[in-house]
């Protein structure tokens, strides 16, 4: 069934994080940074758990808006070093955030953010420049279920 549930005071924790940008957000990218991250965590022996994370992140420059988005795994073990394009952080601790909890066709995702952002409006909450998105793939075919996090300023 496709819904989208809003909390706010939320908190998350992601361990050992291993990330690499995305050159594009579309769901053929996102595969297919999926299998290289696989590739190179299998070559380097290196463990993952839970689901995929996506962090986006909006910078404004002037009148200009740009948008990076990075591919985020995490391990059971930090490693000492990783090379270029990834790289590692022990722990990333969001608090006091609000979140939507997305069913659906993984094309339909943008409508979550767009409810985050209605929610904040109508609630006077000031959001953060950074979403953190888990995917999960649903077990009823296609969809996917998506945890969004945004900390409230």
């Amino acid at each position: 069934m496709n819904e989208i549930k809003i909390a706010e005071n939320k908190n998350v924790t992601f361990s050992n994080v291993i990330s690499r940008m995305l050159e594009g957000v579309d769901e053929e990218t996102i595969q297919k940074s999926a299998k290289m991250f696989e590739s190179y965590l299998k070559k380097e022996n290196l463990k993952p758990y839970g689901p995929v994370i996506v962090r986006d992140t909006t910078k404004q420059i002037g009148k200009e808006q740009t948008h990076d988005s990075e591919m985020l795994i995490q391990l059971k073990e930090k490693p000492e070093s990783v090379p270029n394009p990834y790289s590692v952080e022990a722990e990333i601790r969001l608090e006091n955030c609000l979140m939507a909890r997305y069913n659906g066709p993984i094309d339909k995702l943008i409508l979550a953010y767009s409810k985050m952002q209605i929610y904040a409006f109508e609630h006077d909450l000031t959001l953060g420049p950074v979403y953190y998105t888990v995917l999960t793939p649903s077990e009823e075919g296609d969809d996917f279920v998506a945890d969004i996090f945004n900390e409230v300023l």
